[in-house]
């Protein structure tokens, strides 16, 4: 199985208080001269064996269910996040996902993870609220450093049940965050190269979210 986890975290929503300066540029997307090449990895979630986690401990769950991976969160003010296992080491790539939220409170937070780093649970966190905002977070160590703090976006599809297909574009240094095939953030940080892709949801003062994912793909970067 994949790895997963659950981290009680007073508030993610104002990790500022931790806060690095990093370069970013919402009207350009950093890297708008690529679009998706060969298929490096896919799953539609059909499959349960196919290398996600699979547990229920009370407070948080993770599932395969009816061609979806769905994760849940039981408790406030917590994230859990699952990667695939055989871990996948990938630095320039485009990630995508479909991501519905189905039950709890719309002020919530859920979204992609990449370049995860298995060591010590570090990564970058690109994600929405169902209320229709987005943020960029990135987790060193035991540190949450909020690189895009929250921000709304008319990109996002509000409430529950509406699919919202996320899509991140690294390459080197640059990242480029896209929802519903519109630009919403950029951004340049050096602190991870390469990685593992991930999966994640959370809860702020209200418990109860639960959220599906369905056609996760991973493609090499092709010039347009």
């Amino acid at each position: 199985a994949g790895t997963i986890t659950a981290l009680l975290c007073a508030c993610i929503a104002v990790v500022a208080v931790w806060a690095v300066s990093r370069s970013s540029n919402p009207a350009v997307p950093t890297n708008a001269g690529f679009v998706p090449g060969a298929l490096l990895y896919e799953d539609d979630f059909e499959d349960p064996e196919s290398g996600w986690d699979a547990y229920n401990d009370g407070d948080t769950l993770a599932i395969y269910s009816g061609g979806e991976y769905r994760l849940a969160v039981y408790t406030d003010s917590y994230v859990v996040w699952t990667t695939p296992e055989p871990a996948l080491d990938l630095a320039d790539f485009i990630l995508e996902v479909e991501a519905r939220q189905v039950e709890g409170p719309l002020d919530n937070n859920l979204g992609l993870l990449v370049r995860y780093q298995e060591e010590d649970d570090s990564f970058y966190w690109f994600q929405i609220s169902s209320d229709g905002y987005f943020s960029v977070d990135l987790r060193e160590g035991d540190d949450w450093i909020s690189l895009i703090g929250w921000e709304e976006s008319p990109a996002i599809e509000q409430g529950l049940n509406a699919t919202n297909r996320l899509r991140l574009v690294c390459r080197g240094n640059e990242f480029s965050f896209y929802v519903n095939d519109s630009p919403v953030t950029t951004l340049v940080d050096e602190a991870y190269v390469a990685g593992n892709i991930g999966l994640a949801a959370g809860t702020f003062d209200e418990p109860g979210v639960v959220v599906h994912f369905d056609n996760l793909k991973v493609h090499a970067l092709q010039e347009d």
